[in-house]
């Protein structure tokens, strides 16, 4: 009788365990397909850390991990794009360097390690100094006002741009 006794108990164990076993890998499956359905990253992103943070370390929260290292990236991806997207829609006017910046320099704090670094320092090189060329343009382009008006736009470009590159071009159109 004790013998059949801890056969039992024995072969129940087993089976509770392999039972145990294959809930665990329908939880990640469930998971999976519910973070599939859904939309909404920062859900997702959530449904994943509580996944992970409530099962030990193995081959169901490795997977977890790849799959929010993948909407991570796509998160980053789209964001960069909204970003690339805003600068785009800016207006070229004086503002626009000022306003550009501020555009990429919040994607960077959001996302300091990002791939696209690289691509949003050179970007912001590119347009350093654009804003200048554009109040020149106009300036240039000033037909149809009068002399006090011009004036007035001479001073008004010196002092926002008094170290700039057009400054003496400026100062010999205003004398």
């Amino acid at each position: 009788a004790v013998l059949a006794v801890l056969i039992l108990c024995t072969a129940g164990y087993f089976i509770f365990k392999e039972i145990k076993g294959a809930g665990v890998g329908g939880d990640i499956e469930q998971l999976m397909a519910k973070v599939e359905r859904l939309t909404d990253a920062d859900v997702q992103e959530k449904l994943l850390m509580d996944f992970i943070n409530a099962h030990e370390p193995g081959d169901d929260t490795a997977r977890a991990e790849i799959k929010l290292q993948e909407i991570w990236r796509q998160n980053e991806d789209a964001n960069y794009q909204k970003t690339i997207d805003a600068v785009n829609k800016l207006p070229i006017d004086q503002a626009f360097e000022k306003n550009a910046k501020t555009l990429y320099s919040r994607f960077l704090e959001k996302y300091p390690n990002s791939r696209y670094t690289e691509d949003i320092q050179r970007a912001v090189s590119e347009i350093s100094g654009l804003s200048e060329d554009i109040a020149f343009s106009n300036l240039r382009n000033e037909r149809g006002k009068n002399y006090i008006q011009k004036i007035d736009s001479y001073k008004n470009f010196l002092s926002l741009f008094p170290q700039g590159k057009h400054r003496d071009t400026v100062k010999r159109m205003f004398s």
